[in-house]
């Protein structure tokens, strides 16, 4: 189990320990998303994804991660394709 303080700001500094078993590098966006199974929070990395819309979240082990991934690979493909 580990702790972290509450600033002033409502900010909290993840142990080290933590960011290292989630893999969340600086900079990085982080969900925080309830448990339904714990009554807790659970914390997962997220990519940011842009399409030249409004960016959007996805976890990283999410299916809608693999959806987009599959989306951009038929988006090259089209794009390929149209430039032969």
């Amino acid at each position: 189990m580990y702790t972290a303080k509450v600033t002033s700001k409502g900010q909290i500094t993840l142990p080290k320990e933590v960011r290292v078993a989630l893999k969340i590098e600086e900079g990085e966006n982080i969900v925080i998303a309830p448990d339904p199974n714990s009554k807790g929070f659970v914390f997962q990395s997220v990519t940011m994804v842009t399409f030249g819309i409004p960016t959007i979240s996805i976890a990283a082990n999410s299916p809608r991660m693999q959806d987009a991934q599959e989306l951009l690979e038929k988006l090259r493909q089209l794009i390929e394709e149209g430039n032969r």
